[in-house]
C-alpha cells in the first residue's frame, strides 16, 4: 500500500508540472472564422511595410470584405510577425491623432501570446525588433510580443540589460492573452530540477515573468516604455531541497537563488477572461487618441479605449468599455518638437501556445481624420431631437434624419466615400438628398438626390458614393463637409396607445478608400396619433392660377426671374369621420423648404366650421437658383392629439439659374478710323468701329442690370499725362469723367430668357463714351485701362 501511495504522489507532481509549465500546445483555429466575421477596414497598401524583419509572419490577407482587408500577425506556434508604417505614413506626434481599428485574439483561452500597438523611433526603421544581439536578427518571441525585453537564461542582473534587448525608443500597448507568472502554492517550482526543466531551457523565454503584477493572472492589457529600465525589475527566487537519503530521511539539503524579469504595467486593464477573446472568438475595437503637448512642454497623453463599437453592426457600444489614459514623455522617443514624427505599427509573438491575431484598420493616424454624427428631429413636435429610446413619436409625424459628414483634418482628402445608410424603421421616406457646405456639388450638378422607396417602412438600407471627395483644400474643389438630409412620415400599422412599436436604433457605415466611421440614429417609440374619430385634409387656395391641375390642390409651381417673396394660400379642414366639425383648435403650420424646418405658425378656425384658413410667406432670401427649384412642404399638426394631416402641401418655386456676362474687346481705339490732326484747339473724339461692349443675361425674361465703368488718366508709354479726359455722354445732356468714378453707362430690363445688348452700338457724339482733348495737348500715343461691371437691379 504505502509503495502504491508513492506513486500515486509521484504522478499527481508530474500532472502539477504539467499544467503551470508550457508543455501544453494550444491548437489554433481556422482562419476561416476570422475572415467570415471581419468587419470593413482599409485596405493594407502603401501605408505599410511588412517585409523588413527576419522570419516575419505577418501578410495582408483577405477577409470577407476583400482582399488585403487584415493584417495577419501570427498564427503558429513560436512566431514574431510586424507590420510598421512607410516613411510616408509617419505620425506627428506634435500635433492631435486618432487611430481606429479592429483586432482578432483568436477563439481560446490557452492560446497566445497576443500581440502590442507600438510606437517607435529607433535607427533601423521598418526592421525594429526585441533583439539582445544586432548580428543574430532572430527576435524572441513569446510574452516579449516582438517589442518588450527579454533574459536570456537568467544572464540579467539589471533592469537595463533587460532594457537594452527591446525595440529602443518606444512605447508600446499590449494586448496580452497569456499568463506568464510564477506559480504558486502546490504548483510552485520546488526543487532545482522543476525550475531549471521548466523555466530555463527555453532560450527564447526562460526567466521572464512578466505578468506578476497584473491581477489574477487575467489577459489584459497595459503599456509601458520597452526600452527604458524602469519598465523592469529583476527579482530573486530562493529555493531549497534536499537530494539523497531514503523514503525522505537522510540526504543533503542545497539552497541556490534565481533572478527572474518581471515587468511594471502602466494604464492596465484587466477585468474578466473575456477581455480580449471568448469562447467564440471576436473582433475588438481599439480606438487611440493622442493629445499632443502643449506649447513648450514634451509630455502629451494617450487615451485607449477599447471595445468601443459592435463588431457586428459598427454601432457604439456603452457596456463592456474600458478606457485609460497614460501620460508619453516624447524625450524618451528621442523626439523634439523640431521633428516629432514616429513610425508607428504592430508587433505579435507566440511560443508553444499560439492563437490567430489579426489587425483591420479603419482610421490611420495623421492620414484622414473625420467623423459622422446623426440627427433624427421630429418636426410636428417642435423639432424634438429624437436620441433615447423611450422618446415617442407618433403616426404622421413628420421626421427629418440627417448625416453630416464632417472632414477635420489629415494629409490626405477623405476620398470615395461609400454610405451605407441603414435607416430606422417606421419611417416612409419620401426624400433624401445630399448638400456640400460650400453650397456646390461635383460635375456642374446642381444637386444631388438618394434613392429610397417611399413605401418601405422596414427600415430599409440605401448604399451611395458621394459625388465628391472632403479635406480643406479648397483649391482643388474640395470642402470640409456634406449633409445628407432625408425626409418622411411616421407610419405603423400595429402601434396601440397601450402597445407602442419600438423601433430599433441603426448604425450607418461611412467607408471611404482611407477612412471608415460609423454614425448611429437612436431607437424610438411610436404611438398612434390622434385619438381615432377625427382627420384633418389640406388644400391649396392660392395663387389659383399657380395649383397644378388634377393634384387635388396640394400642389402648386410657380418660376421667377429674380428672387422675390412668395406668398401662398390655403385651408385645413378639420372633421370627425361622421363629418362633424372639430371647431376651436389651434393648429401648427410646420414649413419646410428644401428639408429644412422654417418657422412655424398657428392657424385658428375664425369662423367656426372646422374649415382652418391660412397664408404663408416664403422669403426671397431663402429661395436658391437652380433648376429642380425650392420645394415648400407644408404640413399642419394638432398637439393637442398629436393628430398629423393626412396630407402634405406641395409648392415649388423655380429661381431661374441663369448667367450674366460682360464681353468687351481688348482694344478699343479714338482717332484711328478717321484721323484727325492737332490744331492746338480742344476737340472731341468718338469711338472707332472697334469698340464692342455686349452683355449676356440669361437670368430669364424680366431681369434687370446696370453697367458701369471707370478708368485710370491716359498717359504716354514714359508717363507722360494727357491734357483731356474720358467722359460718358448719357444722352441728356449730362457729362461723366471715367477717370474721376465709377459711372453708371446703361441700365437694362431683358426682354427674353437668352437676352443679349450691344451697349455701344447705339453710341455717337451726344451718347456713349468720347474723349475729350483739351488745346494743350502734346501730339503721342496715349492709353488707359477701362473696368465694367455691373450689379443686378435698375440704375
Amino acid at each position: 500500500m504505502k509503495i502504491k501511495s508513492i506513486l500515486l504522489s509521484i504522478m499527481a507532481i508530474g500532472l502539477g508540472i504539467m499544467i503551470w509549465g508550457r508543455g501544453t500546445v494550444a491548437q489554433a483555429e481556422s482562419l476561416s472564422v476570422p475572415k467570415s466575421t471581419a468587419p470593413q477596414g482599409l485596405t493594407i497598401d502603401s501605408y505599410f511595410e511588412t517585409t523588413q524583419v527576419f522570419d516575419n509572419s505577418a501578410k495582408p490577407v483577405e477577409t470577407n470584405k476583400g482582399n488585403n482587408q487584415a493584417v495577419l500577425l501570427t498564427d503558429g506556434a513560436r512566431e514574431l510577425g510586424t507590420i510598421w508604417t512607410s516613411n510616408a505614413a509617419k505620425m506627428n506626434m506634435a500635433e492631435d491623432q486618432k487611430a481606429s481599428m479592429w483586432m482578432y485574439f483568436g477563439d481560446g483561452y490557452n492560446a497566445g501570446d497576443g500581440m502590442a500597438f507600438v510606437i517607435q523611433n529607433g535607427d533601423v526603421d521598418a526592421a525594429a525588433i526585441d533583439n539582445s544581439d544586432p548580428a543574430n536578427p532572430i527576435a524572441a518571441r513569446g510574452e516579449t510580443l516582438g517589442v518588450w525585453g527579454h533574459d536570456t537564461n537568467n544572464q540579467a542582473t539589471t533592469p537595463q540589460q533587460v532594457a537594452d534587448t527591446a525595440i529602443p525608443k518606444s512605447w508600446a500597448l499590449e494586448f496580452d492573452t497569456f499568463n506568464n507568472r510564477l506559480p504558486t502554492g502546490s504548483q510552485a517550482p520546488t526543487s532545482d530540477q522543476t525550475w531549471d526543466s521548466d523555466y530555463f531551457s527555453k532560450p527564447t523565454s526562460a526567466a521572464n515573468q512578466f505578468d506578476e503584477d497584473t491581477p489574477g493572472g487575467y489577459a489584459h492589457i497595459a503599456s509601458n516604455y520597452p526600452g527604458e529600465a524602469s519598465t523592469y525589475n529583476i527579482m530573486t527566487k530562493n529555493l531549497s531541497w534536499t537530494s539523497g537519503g531514503f523514503l525522505g530521511l537522510g540526504g543533503t539539503t542545497t539552497t541556490k537563488s534565481y533572478n527572474y524579469a518581471t515587468m511594471n504595467h502602466l494604464g492596465i486593464i484587466s477585468n474578466n477572461f473575456s477581455l480580449l477573446r471568448n469562447d467564440n472568438g471576436a473582433w475588438k475595437h481599439l480606438t487611440l487618441n493622442w493629445k499632443a503637448p502643449a506649447a513648450g512642454l514634451t509630455t502629451g497623453t494617450m487615451t485607449y479605449t477599447f471595445n468601443d463599437k459592435d463588431p457586428k453592426t459598427g454601432a457604439k457600444l456603452t457596456s463592456g468599455v474600458s478606457s485609460r489614459s497614460v501620460p508619453i514623455n516624447l524625450t524618451k522617443l528621442g523626439l523634439s518638437t523640431d521633428d516629432a514624427r514616429v513610425r508607428w505599427g504592430f508587433t505579435g509573438s507566440t511560443g508553444d501556445s499560439f492563437e490567430n491575431n489579426l489587425v483591420v484598420f479603419e482610421e490611420v493616424p495623421g492620414l484622414v481624420d473625420a467623423d459622422v454624427t446623426a440627427n433624427l428631429v421630429d418636426n410636428s413636435q417642435a423639432n424634438m431631437t429624437i436620441d433615447d429610446a423611450s422618446d415617442k413619436v407618433y403616426t404622421g409625424d413628420q421626421m427629418t434624419l440627417k448625416y453630416h459628414l464632417n472632414y477635420k483634418g489629415g494629409r490626405d482628402s477623405w476620398q470615395s466615400i461609400k454610405n451605407k445608410l441603414n435607416l430606422p424603421a417606421d419611417i416612409a421616406y419620401d426624400s433624401a438628398k445630399v448638400t456640400y457646405d460650400d453650397g456646390k456639388f461635383a460635375d456642374g450638378k446642381t444637386s444631388e438626390t438618394i434613392p429610397v422607396d417611399s413605401n418601405d417602412t422596414t427600415g430599409q438600407s440605401v448604399s451611395e458614393t458621394l459625388a465628391r471627395n472632403l479635406s480643406k483644400n479648397t483649391s482643388a474643389g474640395e470642402t470640409d463637409g456634406a449633409t445628407i438630409t432625408l425626409t418622411g412620415k411616421v407610419s405603423s400599422k400595429t402601434a396601440t396607445a397601450g402597445t407602442p412599436d419600438k423601433v430599433a436604433s441603426k448604425t450607418s457605415s461611412f467607408e471611404g478608400s482611407n477612412a471608415i466611421t460609423q454614425a448611429t440614429v437612436s431607437g424610438f417609440q411610436v404611438l398612434p396619433g390622434g385619438d381615432g374619430t377625427s382627420v384633418m385634409t389640406m388644400a391649396l387656395t392660392g395663387p389659383e392660377k399657380n395649383i397644378v391641375a388634377n393634384s387635388n390642390n396640394q400642389k402648386g409651381s410657380e418660376s421667377q426671374t429674380s428672387a422675390t417673396d412668395v406668398t401662398i394660400s390655403g385651408k385645413i379642414t378639420y372633421k370627425k369621420v361622421d363629418g362633424t366639425p372639430v371647431t376651436g383648435k389651434t393648429l401648427t403650420l410646420q414649413p419646410r423648404l428644401n428639408g429644412n424646418s422654417l418657422q412655424t405658425s398657428t392657424v385658428t378656425d375664425s369662423d367656426g366650421d372646422g374649415v382652418y384658413d391660412f397664408s404663408y410667406m416664403i422669403p426671397s432670401t431663402s429661395l436658391i437658383a437652380g433648376s429642380t427649384g425650392n420645394v415648400l412642404d407644408l404640413f399642419a399638426t394638432d398637439t393637442s392629439t398629436h393628430l398629423s394631416a393626412a396630407n402634405n402641401l406641395e409648392y415649388t418655386v423655380t429661381l431661374k439659374d441663369g448667367t450674366k456676362s460682360i464681353s468687351a474687346n481688348t482694344l478699343s481705339s479714338f482717332n484711328a478710323d478717321n484721323p484727325q490732326k492737332m490744331t492746338g484747339a480742344a476737340m472731341r473724339l468718338t469711338p472707332d468701329s472697334n469698340w464692342s461692349v455686349k452683355v449676356y443675361d440669361s437670368i430669364g425674361t424680366g431681369d434687370q442690370w446696370t453697367l458701369q465703368a471707370e478708368a485710370e488718366p491716359l498717359k504716354t508709354r514714359l508717363s507722360v499725362p494727357l491734357d483731356g479726359d474720358l467722359k460718358y455722354l448719357d444722352g441728356s445732356g449730362n457729362e461723366n469723367s471715367l477717370t474721376q468714378g465709377v459711372v453708371n453707362i446703361a441700365s437694362h430690363t431683358t426682354t427674353s430668357d437668352d437676352d443679349v445688348v450691344d451697349v455701344a452700338k447705339s453710341w455717337d457724339q451726344k451718347h456713349g463714351i468720347v474723349l475729350d482733348v483739351n488745346g494743350g495737348a502734346v501730339q503721342g500715343n496715349y492709353s488707359t485701362q477701362i473696368q465694367w461691371t455691373f450689379y443686378n437691379g435698375p440704375k
